[in-house]
């Protein structure tokens, strides 16, 4: 593999031609480096995938912090999976806005990891099992968001989710399983797909402002039922099933559409349905 890199300075790349213990190629225009247990990602570009944590070359070196430059587009499969960030006051993990793609497992089991992660750049995929099991304290899905996979944000107690996904088209099963939100769900007209049990936790309101085409069995779960759906459309929608149990949530509707919700299948399934006026 040939380094193509311009912006490396000369120093760093001598260290990867040398082929020294503690740093290394980790991409077509992208390397790594170890410094007092922080790893700097260095270059353009994407990162290499790889087929398992094993395998990433800084897995067991003890990193506690990660540094990366802007410029890179995409962090591999694997990546940071189990690393503990807990040293150099590392209070958040900056993820930089030229990332557009996040791969599976990339930080999979990452403790602390006390990170709110705000998408605000221009992320477009988070991959399988991306978060699963880390610590991760909040994530807000904004920006250019289109894909997210199985699993991707699952099992991490006390998650805080903001989800007002406008550009969001596939959301996978169990991907936000076990999260907690004050904030109602929002689902739009540009979402596909949602997976089985893919909204699986402490909830109040999901707003359904589009009919996905696909939405799997029990997509969405409060954990304590009694939760709210909110269709913000007069004329009942045309859909070919509901993705919830309607037995355990409360129908609104806009004022006036009341009756028309009560006569068509298969909202008329439940049993509490309620008007209320749009602010």
């Amino acid at each position: 593999l040939v380094w193509t890199a311009a912006a490396i300075q000369s120093e760093d790349r001598d260290k990867v031609i040398k082929g020294r213990s503690q740093c290394g190629i980790s991409g077509p225009e992208l390397f790594w480096l170890k410094s007092y247990n922080i790893l700097y990602l260095k270059g353009k570009g994407p990162m290499f995938d790889y087929p398992s944590r094993e395998k990433v070359p800084w897995h067991s070196l003890g990193i506690t912090a990660i540094l990366m430059d802007d410029g890179i587009t995409s962090l591999g499969n694997w990546a940071f999976a189990g690393l503990v960030l807990k040293e150099h006051n590392v209070v958040d993990l900056h993820i930089p806005a030229s990332v557009t793609q996040i791969g599976d497992y990339a930080f999979y089991r990452c403790s602390p990891l006390p990170v709110s992660f705000r998408n605000v750049g221009n992320l477009v995929s988070i991959g399988e099992h991306s978060f699963e099991q880390s610590a991760l304290v909040a994530f807000s899905a904004i920006g250019n968001l289109q894909t997210i996979g199985d699993y991707a944000f699952h099992d991490i107690p006390n998650l805080k989710l903001y989800f007002e996904g406008k550009s969001v088209k596939q959301i996978g099963a169990y991907a936000f399983s076990g999260f907690s939100s004050l904030s109602p769900i929002s689902i739009f007209a540009s979402t596909v797909e949602i997976g089985t049990h893919a909204f699986e936790g402490s909830f109040r309101t999901l707003v359904l402002n589009g009919i996905p085409s696909r939405m799997e069995k029990d997509a969405f779960v409060p954990y304590d039922g009694n939760a709210n759906i909110q269709v913000p459309i007069s004329r009942p929608p045309t859909v070919n099933g509901l993705p919830i149990d309607p037995r355990e949530w409360t129908l609104q509707v806009p004022s006036g559409s009341k009756a028309a919700y009560q006569a068509a299948s298969p909202w008329n399934q439940f049993k509490n349905i309620i008007e209320y006026t749009a602010l």
